[in-house]
Parts: C-alpha cells; structure tokens; sequence
C-alpha cells in the first residue's frame, strides 16, 4: 500500500507541475479554441512537455491502482494544489487572496477526513448496464462545452472546468478497470478501454486548455480536480463493490470529508473575475 501512496503523490506533482506549462501554451494562442486549440498547443515545447508530464502522472496512477482503492486514490491526487497554488503565483504571476486559498483549504480538510479511512479495495467488473447508466450521466455535461461552441459562443471557464472534470472523473473509473485487467488475458477488452480512454481523455484535455486560456489555474484546476475526485469516491461503491466502513462515525468522516470538496469548489466558483475574465498573457 505505501508504494501505491508514493505513486499517486508523484502522479499528482506531475500532473499538476504540467498545468503551469499547458496554460503557458493556452494562454500564448487565445485566437485557437478547441481541436485548434489542443494542435496548437501540441506545436510548441511548453504544451508537448505539458502533455508528456500529464501522461506520465497518469501512467504513475494507473500502476497505483493496482495496490491502493479508487476512492483513496482521487482523494490523495488533490494534495497537489499546494504545489499547484506555488507555482501559479511564481510561474504564471496569478495572486493567491483568501477565497483562492479558503477553497484550497475545504479541499485539503476533505483529504485528511477521508484518506485515512479504512475503504475496502473492490475488484467487481463493471457491467454493461452501469455502462450505459454512466453514458447517461455523463454524456450531456461532456458535450455541453462543444454544443457552446457550435453556436459561436466563448465557452465559460467555469462550464469548461465541470465538463474536463466529469471526462476526469470517467477516466479515473475506466483506469481502475484497466488496472484490474493488468496481468490476465482480456487483451481484447484492456485495448477497448485504452481508447474509452482515448476519446474521453482527449475530450476533458481539450476542456482543460479553455478552462486554463479563459480563467485562473487557481481557481479551475481545483474546480475540475475536485469533481474528478468527488463523482468516483461517490460511485465507487456502486461501480466497484468498495466497502465503506461499517461504523456509523467513519461513514460519517467520509461524507464529511466529500461534502467539504463540495464546498472547495463552490468557494473556488465563486472567484467570478478569475473563471470569466480571460487572464491571457
């Protein structure tokens, strides 16, 4: 377990080290938005070093979940805001007030709430019907970035960030599947999900590079990081048979701990002139 626990703290200060350098590249093109942006982006050291950090954290995660539970998992990725909130001030010249650091904060109380807890690691395959109800969850909030866009709007930062972190959230379950599947014989199945993966990864990075060209890394990072930590703790237990505690007063730390990421995000979302102003260099 505790080299599970030093895989995922590398995974996050790598894919949050890598934000600092995507909206570096976002922010230099604020004439791209979209496939464009994600091309773009791609054609210059700062984004191809961005993207070969965030796969590489995400490589990191995926052999974690092979000795650690999903739930403890998405509630350690979030002790990389610190690191997050140090270099947006110092590379990207973003101020840190209050709201920035009181949302961080709510975030960081639901990691210590939660971390700690005694969840059992589940290893129950998904269904094809969970499949479908998870489509169906998550489709609309997925597509609605794109739908802005079709009608010739800036998309919001803040729709932005809910929709990279919904396609975050879905990744981080299907590569808990795939990480159960490491070491059998389901090739088949393993390579189906590597492209899920693919087209929804591909889909929430493209969401993340507006969210980072129109607001705050200190503001929409936590937002999408949160929901991508949130929405698997909650189903986790659904989708992967993980067992909470029994006792009524843990059960009670975990909702807690879950209910003040809820409140991080809502503080951090209200930071309006840092989600809706552009904040281009």
């Amino acid at each position: 377990m505790l080299l599970g626990v030093i895989l995922v703290l590398l995974a996050t200060a790598a894919q949050n080290g890598s934000v600092v350098l995507l909206a570096v590249a976002a922010r230099g093109r604020p004439e791209h938005s979209g496939p464009s942006l994600l091309v773009a982006v791609g054609r210059h050291l700062p984004g191809l070093a961005g993207m070969a950090l965030n796969t590489g954290g995400w490589v990191l995660e995926l052999l974690a979940l092979r000795r650690i539970s999903l739930t403890l998992d998405r509630i350690l990725m979030t002790s990389g805001f610190a690191l997050l909130l140090w270099l947006a001030r110092r590379e990207l010249q973003e101020p840190v007030d209050r709201r920035e650091v009181a949302g961080v904060a709510a975030i960081a109380v639901g990691i210590a709430a939660v971390a700690f807890m005694p969840i059992g690691r589940g290893a129950a395959p998904i269904t094809l019907g969970r499949w479908a109800l998870m489509a169906v969850i998550f489709a609309p909030i997925i597509v609605a970035p794109f739908a802005v866009q079709r009608l010739d709007r800036r998309t919001p930062a803040l729709l932005a960030s809910v929709a990279a972190g919904m396609c975050y959230a879905v990744t981080g379950i299907v590569t808990k599947e795939m990480a159960d599947l490491l070491g059998s014989k389901a090739v088949a199945e393993f390579a189906l999900l590597l492209l899920v993966i693919a087209v929804i990864d591909t889909l929430g990075f493209m969401d993340e590079l507006i969210a980072l060209q129109e607001g705050a890394a200190t503001v929409v990072v936590p937002v999408f990081s949160a929901l991508r930590i949130i929405v698997p703790v909650a189903l986790a237990p659904v989708f992967f048979a993980e067992t909470w505690p029994r006792v009524p007063v843990e059960q009670a730390v975990i909702v807690g701990g879950i209910l003040c990421n809820l409140i991080g995000v809502v503080i951090l979302s209200r930071a309006s002139a840092h989600l809706v102003a552009a904040t281009r260099k």
